[in-house]
């Protein structure tokens, strides 16, 4: 420790690499805030994505079930109106038959 004490090369060789340890150390802890906030923000990204595809499923069963709702609602109103007027034809006909 002497010899590099009175050594001015050996000394800003020893300064140097004291330096640059602390600096790493610095620049590694920036590396890994610079990793967490890419991870960051892809997690937002994914989170943000995977929310718009959960709206477009909400909407897309939305459309699918307020369809078979409507198709259903008709089915069975053409089956109505299908034995109603059936029923009107079969009286037409048996009166028809009658006289």
């Amino acid at each position: 420790m002497f010899f590099i004490r009175t050594h001015p090369f050996l000394l800003s060789k020893y300064l140097f690499t004291r330096f640059s340890i602390i600096t790493n150390k610095k620049s590694n802890l920036d590396k890994k805030k610079a990793i967490i906030m890419k991870h960051a923000k892809i997690n937002q990204h994914v989170s943000y994505t995977i929310q718009t595809i959960n709206k477009y499923l909400y909407i897309s069963l939305f459309i699918i079930i307020k369809r078979f709702i409507i198709k259903s609602l008709i089915f069975t109103l053409f089956h109505i109106i299908n034995i109603i007027f059936l029923k009107k034809i079969r009286c037409y006909v048996t009166l028809q038959y009658i006289t």
